[in-house]
Parts: structure tokens; sequence; C-alpha cells
């Protein structure tokens, strides 16, 4: 008896993910619980590591050695990424665990999301850069380690997302941002 309540339960647990992939226009998000590396890419420039630890994504942006006299003054994006396809329009969540960074001062390292080629700032307040963002946005002297969770409305068509640190220089100490629990819940009909 107990072989056969196992087996529907997986049968209901897949069908029902399916279900759901179907709703919103076929599979959205891939590993969005970061469980993995699977279905995520990454974009490293110079030092920057992008890691998938304990269901987390933790990236750390680039860091030039601090024995090296001259800074890399060339901004660059550290990140995680995967191509999506919405079939439906709807709602992509996230949640940024935390961001500080290993050294640095200032406004030039902080956390992004990545729509497309757009490198967006996050703000504390759960907005984003061009979608309701506005003040400050969360970098080297405005770090946080709350959860703040962030939604962005998505009409049909295909996206690129990605989540990283962006460095104005390169030195003086690397941002780190803690990301987990990508999802899209498309508009119920």
């Amino acid at each position: 008896m107990m072989k056969y309540t196992f087996t529907l339960v997986v049968v209901l647990l897949v069908s029902s993910r399916l279900l759901a992939q179907a709703q919103a226009g076929g599979m959205v998000i891939e590993n969005g619980k970061f469980d993995s590396n699977k279905g995520w890419f990454n974009h490293i420039v110079g030092n920057g590591k992008v890691e998938i630890v304990t269901g987390q994504l933790i990236v750390s942006g680039p860091n030039k050695d601090d024995d090296d006299a001259v800074p890399n003054t060339t901004p660059s994006t550290v990140y995680a990424y995967q191509d999506i396809e919405v079939g439906r329009t709807g709602t992509l969540t996230f949640k940024l665990l935390s961001y500080a960074s290993l050294g640095d001062t200032g406004a030039g390292d902080y956390p992004v999301f990545i729509l497309d080629k757009e490198v967006l700032k996050l703000y504390s307040n759960g907005f984003v850069e061009n979608y309701g963002g506005a003040g400050r946005h969360i970098n080297n002297d405005l770090a946080t380690g709350n959860t703040i969770t962030y939604m962005i409305n998505l009409k049909p068509g295909k996206y690129r997302i990605g989540f990283g640190v962006h460095s104005a220089d390169g030195y003086y100490g690397s941002g780190v941002a803690v990301f987990d629990d990508v999802a899209f819940y498309p508009e119920k009909k």
C-alpha cells in the first residue's frame, strides 16, 4: 500500500508543477531556489565569483589585489543569469538576502538585477531602478542584512534575467550580494 501512495504523491507533484508551467506559458525559471548550478550561467569579470552554496546565490564583485598600485577604473558587473520565456503577463519575484562590502566605501559598488542588457540598481524599499526605485540604492555605505523581496512585472516574451554585483572600480574590496527564491507568477485568467 505504501508503494502506491508514494507513486501517487510523486505523480501529483509532477502534474501540479507541469500545470503551473503550462499556465505560465512553459517553464519559466529553472532552479530558482538555487539547489544546484542547474539552469544558471555565470558572467565573471576579473576575480569576481559566482557561487551557489546551501541553496543561495552568492555573488562577489571583482577586486584587484590590495598590493596592486593601479586600480581598475573600468566599471564591471559579475552575475549569474538565465534566459526565460514568459507566455503570460505576470510577476517575477526574487529576494536579496544581504549585501555588504569587504572593505570599500561609497556608492560605487552595489547589488544589481539584470533584465536583458540593463544593469539595474536595487533599492532598500523593494523597488528596482527604472521600476519605481527612488532615493538611495543599496551600496557599500548603505549595506543591508535584511531580506528584501523585489517584484517586476513582465509581459509575454523572452528575457535574460540575472543577479549580481556591479563595481565602479573593481578595487578596495569586493561587494558581496546573496540572492534566493527567484520565481515567476503569471496573472490569473
